[in-house]
């Protein structure tokens, strides 16, 4: 059998220690755990204390092994970050590889048999890569670029076949119910878009169906089951794979000026030269050897169970101050019921797009890369690294960029869904809120759920992983309301930013909070930060049943909310550790610093750890060098 790089994969097998190396972070080590043990000693526990019920909602289907893990034992919730701090840096993060672990993580079984298909598969890419001619442009001269062409196209048709192939249990009336509601999931009830987002695609595709009344939750999630994940899983590793392959003919391609574009089987393709070319409305494939180029409309938007042969799309631009703009739904490297995969490999680009794009996957998976340049993205809702019941990726591998998005963005997981947004280098400015308002209960602020955020679908089916890493530079985030490495109901969210000056704003339940029965956790390795979060549940907090972590390894820090760093609200878990540096820290209310309530029968846990340097403490009698013990269990 022939056998690939891509499926030496990586395989998290057990929540075993990530060894301390040059590549490698331990966010808990031993001096920190000692002081664990240690706080939980004086408060006559042990870190067996830890790992008392905390899903009292009853199990459910769609809740994740790493989600109830995380639950059970909150000192493996530090760990699972070295985990993916080591899977972002491995292979320089190949994204066939961590499109692999997303998948391990987000429980998509890929037994031997898939493997098998898989493996044959690349092995028939892999031939065309070095004797495909290409169906079509038969004018065009160029060798690599038609090689290039013909691999592209190839895994296109097969993975538009393999993308079937996970639907072909349902219904029409099951396709048609998940159809009308795919887009206006994520929709929020002040949107005066919403009744128009439902049933968006059949409408845009000329498909008759009913949007009259409600659909019930329960009745999405009973068809979900009926998908056969895995397929849309060896769908993009394909395809991954074949752009790996055709990028590399790219680059020996002569650099000339042209345009080329045909109607196929698969859908509208073009290949573009090294001139200024523009891209006007829905492809199955672009190629572009460069130049400043403009996208209009469903760019690298995979669309399916519309009957168009258009569930898998794919858009690959060597380089240019590029830009990209589109108001249609599914876009920039995203797939819905499909595979959609944009790679823009240099230049200045700017990125304006509607609702699920840039590495959005919902029933399908979104693969989005920039590699250099100083970009700027903005898009609606479920966008730059969001899942939900599929896989959303994106990387950005260079280049001081802007990020601005509604909400459920960048890092966002919902039902067996993983996203994840990898920032591996430059000054960074992040954004998310300031569409819709979190009412009833904070009326002046908006609605976030982003920056490594994980959400349920409270009462009806646990909630998936959102992640959002940050390797270097000095970067700001800015959240309202949930946001930062929080969750909310039988989720996970995770932060990491492992070096630079930075700069984190929120307004409520962010900066490692568990929000009920939920795990958030942000770690911050290396540099002078500040934390600024108007209300808590933040900097450390779990409330109702959940799990927070916040973890500053190093630096002088300044800490400000109205209530938190480490709480354990509500029968919760809240760890708050500053492992470095000369710290100041305020908070208003009564709950802050070391702190835990009674309610239900019994108390949470609410830890506080400052290990070295001069701290300052603001608006609370503590001081530098002491012990304390206060609340129940704080």
């Amino acid at each position: 059998m022939f056998v690939l790089p891509l499926l030496t994969v990586i395989v998290i097998s057990s929540p075993s220690r990530v060894q301390d190396s040059a590549n490698s972070v331990v966010l808990l080590d031993s001096l920190e755990l000692d002081y664990i043990e240690m706080a939980l000693h004086a408060l006559n526990m042990t870190k067996k204390d830890l790992e008392y019920h905390k899903e009292w909602a009853g199990p459910d289907s769609f809740r994740l092994e790493r989600v109830k893990e995380s639950l059970r034992n909150p000192l493996l919730v530090p760990r699972y970050a070295e985990e993916i701090m080591d899977s972002v840096k491995r292979d320089s993060a190949l994204e066939s590889n961590l499109l692999m672990f997303m998948a391990k993580e987000a429980d998509i079984s890929f037994e031997s048999k898939s493997k098998k298909e898989l493996s044959e598969l690349l092995e028939e890419i892999d031939k065309e890569s070095r004797v495909g001619n290409g169906k079509y442009f038969q004018s065009v001269t160029d060798t690599p670029l038609r090689r290039a062409f013909s691999i592209i196209y190839f895994a296109i048709e097969n993975s538009n076949s393999i993308v079937d192939s996970a639907f072909s249990e349902l219904t029409k009336g099951e396709r048609d119910t998940l159809l009308r509601e795919v887009v206006s999931l994520w929709s929020d009830e002040d949107d005066s878009t919403d009744d128009t987002l439902k049933g968006v695609l059949p409408r845009e595709f000329g498909i008759e169906i009913d949007t009259s009344g409600e659909i019930k939750a329960r009745e999405i999630l009973r068809i979900s089951h009926k998908i056969k994940r895995v397929y849309l899983l060896k769908a993009g590793l394909a395809l991954t794979y074949a752009i790996s392959k055709a990028i590399d003919l790219m680059k020996k391609a002569e650099k000339e000026d042209f345009y080329f574009e045909e109607n196929t089987p698969i859908g509208r393709v073009a290949l573009g030269g090294v001139g200024s070319n523009r891209y006007k409305g829905d492809y199955a494939m672009i190629l572009d050897l460069g130049g400043d180029d403009m996208y209009e409309g469903r760019v690298a938007g995979g669309v399916g169970l519309v009957g168009k042969g258009t569930s898998s799309a794919v858009v690959i631009d060597l380089g240019g101050n590029d830009t990209y703009y589109s108001e249609k739904t599914v876009s920039f490297g995203s797939g819905v019921f499909g595979i959609g995969i944009l790679y823009d490999l240099s230049g200045n680009d700017q990125y304006v797009g509607s609702h699920v794009s840039l590495g959005a996957g919902i029933y399908g998976i979104g693969i989005f890369v920039d590699s250099l340049g100083n970009d700027t993205y903005r898009s609606g809702f479920f966008a730059q690294g969001a899942g939900n019941f599929g896989l959303g990726l994106f990387v950005d591998r260079e280049g001081d960029d802007v990020y601005r998005a509604y909400d459920w963005a960048q890092g966002f997981g919902s039902v067996w869904g993983y996203g994840l947004l990898l920032d591996v280098e430059g000054d960074d400015f992040y954004y998310a809120g300031g569409e819709y308002i979190h009412h009833p209960l904070l009326p002046q602020q908006y609605r976030s759920f982003a920056q490594g955020f994980g959400m349920g679908w409270r009462a009806d089916a646990s909630g998936g992983i959102g992640v959002l890493v940050d390797r270097k530079g000095n970067d700001s985030y800015y959240v309202e309301v949930y946001g930062q490495g929080a969750s909310y109901w039988y989720s996970l969210g995770v932060l990491i930013d492992e070096e630079g000056n930075d700069t984190y704003n929120a307004a409520e339940y962010a900066q490692g909070a568990g929000i009920h029965l939920s795990v958030g956790i942000l770690a911050d390795l290396r540099g002078k930060d500040h934390y600024f979060s108007r209300y808590g549940p933040s900097q450390g907090e779990g409330h109702d049943l959940s799990v927070g972590w916040l973890i500053d390894k190093s630096g002088d820090d300044s800490y400000q909310v109205s209530g938190g760093q480490g709480i354990g609200l509500t029968n919760s878990v809240g760890i708050f550790i500053d492992s470095g540096g000369n710290d100041t820290y305020l908070t208003t209310e009564k709950l802050g610093q070391g702190d835990a309530n009674w309610t239900r029968g019994f108390g949470g846990i609410g830890i506080f750890i400052d290990l070295k340097g001069k701290d300052t403490y603001m608006g609370a009698p503590k001081r530098n060098g002491e012990w304390w013990i206060q609340g129940t269990f704080g």
